[in-house]
């Protein structure tokens, strides 16, 4: 698996963990429990699937290259993430891996599954003596 990261930034993780700059991407890919922390789908360590480092905080947000601060995700949602809070971010990248996933066509009853809703019923009453 390569991730994109500049030679530089993989040599500071290596110093802040204790670790080889060459022992850096297996740390990122098990901080990440397989998953892309901004859309949250599975990613492929071994396929075509380009995977790069996230700063949740951006460095000209403030933030730091420290791993604290660093994520793993698919290229193309940090492309599209660009230095936008990744607060307002992860629900718009979720909603677009599922929408992709089914062809642009959406059943907003599969949504519920696969955003992990549990509808509950919800009752009206009114109160026709305020009326």
């Amino acid at each position: 698996m390569t991730i994109s990261v500049s030679a530089a930034l993989k040599r500071s993780i290596a110093a802040e963990l204790g670790i080889t700059p060459e022992e850096v991407d297996e740390h990122v890919w098990q901080k990440s429990g397989t998953r892309c922390f901004l859309c949250n789908d599975v990613m492929n360590r071994v396929g075509l699937e380009k995977l790069e480092l996230d700063h949740n905080v951006p460095r000209d947000g403030g933030g730091s290259d420290s791993i604290e601060n660093l994520n793993l995700t698919h290229a193309s949602c940090n492309r599209y993430k660009l230095a936008n809070p990744t607060l307002e971010v992860r629900p718009h990248l979720k909603f677009k891996r599922y929408y992709d996933s089914r062809n642009g066509s959406v059943n907003f009853r599969d949504a519920l599954s696969f955003f992990e809703i549990d509808p509950s019923n919800t009752f009206v009453t009114v109160d026709d003596q305020n009326r």
